[in-house]
C-alpha cells in the first residue's frame, strides 16, 4: 500500500527530474559544472537503485524494509539533495561573478562616455573660441579703423583677410577711407585754387 501510494508520484518526479537534468548535462561547458552534474547523476542513480531495492523489500513485506528506508535511503537521498544544492551554489557563484563582470563593464562604459563627453565639450569650446576669435578680431579692427577715421586720420591702412562678411565690411571701410581721402584731396585742391 505504501508503494501503491508513492509509486505514481515517484514516476512523475523521476520523469520531471530527467527532463530537467538532460538539458543541464547537454549545456554544461565548464569542467567544474560537468563534474557537479556527473556527481548529481551518480547520486541520483544510487538513490534510484536503493529506492527500488527497498521497495522490492516492501513488496515481499521484509521486516527490515522500513528500517532500510530510514538507515539507507534517507542518507542517500540527503546526499543526492546536497549534490543538487552544491550545483545550485556553483551556479549562483557563476551568476554573481557574471554580475560583477557586467557591472565592471557598465562602469567602464560610463567612464568612457564621460571622457568622450568631456572631450567633445573641450572640442566644442575650442571651436567656439576659434569661431568667436575669427569674428571679434576683425570687428575690433573695423571698430578701431572707424574710430581713427572719425578722428580725422585717414592715413592708417585698413586691411582685410578672408572672404566672409566681416572681411567685406573691412574692404568697404577701406574703400570709404580711400574715397574720403579723395574727397578731402579734392577739397584741398579746390581751396588752393580759390586762394590763388
Amino acid at each position: 500500500d505504501v508503494r501503491d501510494y508513492f509509486e505514481p508520484l515517484m514516476k512523475q518526479t523521476t520523469a520531471e527530474i530527467s527532463a530537467l537534468q538532460k538539458p543541464l548535462e547537454e549545456g554544461a561547458t565548464h569542467p567544474e559544472e560537468k563534474a557537479l552534474i556527473d556527481e548529481i547523476a551518480a547520486k541520483r542513480k544510487l538513490y534510484l537503485s536503493t529506492r527500488n531495492a527497498i521497495f522490492g523489500l516492501l513488496d515481499i513485506e521484509d521486516p527490515g524494509a522500513k528500517e532500510a528506508l530510514e538507515s539507507k535511503l534517507m542518507p542517500i537521498a540527503l546526499s543526492y539533495v546536497a549534490s543538487i544544492s552544491n550545483f545550485q551554489q556553483w551556479q549562483q557563484k557563476q551568476a554573481d561573478e557574471a554580475l560583477v563582470a557586467t557591472n565592471q563593464r557598465i562602469d567602464n562604459a560610463q567612464m568612457i562616455t564621460v571622457a568622450l563627453s568631456l572631450l567633445c565639450l573641450a572640442a566644442g569650446v575650442a571651436c567656439a573660441w576659434v569661431i568667436t576669435h575669427s569674428v571679434t578680431q576683425p570687428l575690433a579692427r573695423a571698430a578701431a579703423a572707424t574710430r581713427t577715421m572719425a578722428g580725422g586720420d585717414l592715413s592708417q591702412p585698413i586691411t582685410s583677410d578672408g572672404r566672409d562678411e566681416v572681411a567685406e565690411a573691412l574692404q568697404a571701410l577701406g574703400h570709404m577711407q580711400h574715397s574720403l581721402h579723395g574727397v578731402i584731396d579734392g577739397l584741398r585742391q579746390s581751396a588752393l585754387s580759390i586762394r590763388t
